[in-house]
């Protein structure tokens, strides 16, 4: 089997959602009981995934890693933030 990097987008901008989500990324709304980004990393895990990598807006950084951390997974994540602006930073994480 071919191995390959999974990689959520967890965080962008949103005008249309801006009540939600100007504290807190989508991917953290509830869906039900949960927040969205639980079903996916449960699905990832269920499915055999071992490790992701996880981008993020800078303001949502935090939020999300407190999140993610309270969470018992088997799975391995890397968190890196990523800037919209369509060009490279230097505190762009991922280069």
């Amino acid at each position: 089997m071919k191995e390959f990097t999974v990689v959520l987008y967890a965080g962008g901008v949103d005008s249309r959602m801006s009540e939600l989500t100007s504290t807190i990324p989508k991917c953290l709304l509830p869906i039900g009981n949960r927040p969205l980004i639980w079903y996916t990393l449960k699905l990832l895990e269920i499915n055999g995934c071992q490790e992701c990598l996880i981008l993020t807006s800078p303001q949502y950084r935090t939020s999300l890693d407190d999140y993610l951390s309270s969470l018992t997974l088997t799975l391995k994540y890397e968190l890196l933030t990523h800037h919209h602006s369509g060009q490279t930073s230097e505190d762009d994480e991922i280069g």
